[in-house]
């Protein structure tokens, strides 16, 4: 999973708290070798396995650790992408994929904000009476 492994990088992802039983279902999905700091920054980012699997089930079996920090940064789930799927969206490029989670977060917290203020409204309403 580590291109670069040497001592020093064996010290560096021990120190990181890297998981290895993570790193190993990461590569049985055909993902890495990544250098040691990229298995690092997955770490810190908390990209784990499940991200991988995301990334796998859109299609994406070469991604680096750009697109996996990318997943994680954007709340991308494997259950996502599979929802995505059933609605009819298939064979989407990452960025797209990034957009559609990005445009549904933000008319989830529109429609929040709607219902918030018409619950003021009807508060209000009922106060009056």
């Amino acid at each position: 999973m580590v291109s670069d492994l040497d001592f020093a990088s064996v010290i560096r992802l021990r120190e990181s708290g890297v998981n290895a039983a993570d790193l190993g279902r990461i590569r049985m999905l055909g993902f890495g070798p990544y250098a040691a700091a990229d298995v690092i920054r997955l770490r810190e980012t908390a990209s784990t396995s499940g991200r991988s699997e995301a990334l796998f089930e859109a299609g994406f079996s070469h991604a680096g650790a750009d697109d996996a920090v990318q997943v994680r940064q954007d709340g991308i789930t494997v259950e996502r992408i599979r929802s995505m799927k059933r609605q009819g969206f298939e064979n989407l490029t990452l960025e797209q994929i990034v957009k559609l989670s990005r445009e549904r977060r933000h008319l989830t917290e529109v429609a929040m904000r709607l219902v918030t203020k018409v619950c003021g409204i009807l508060l209000c309403a009922s106060d009056r009476s």
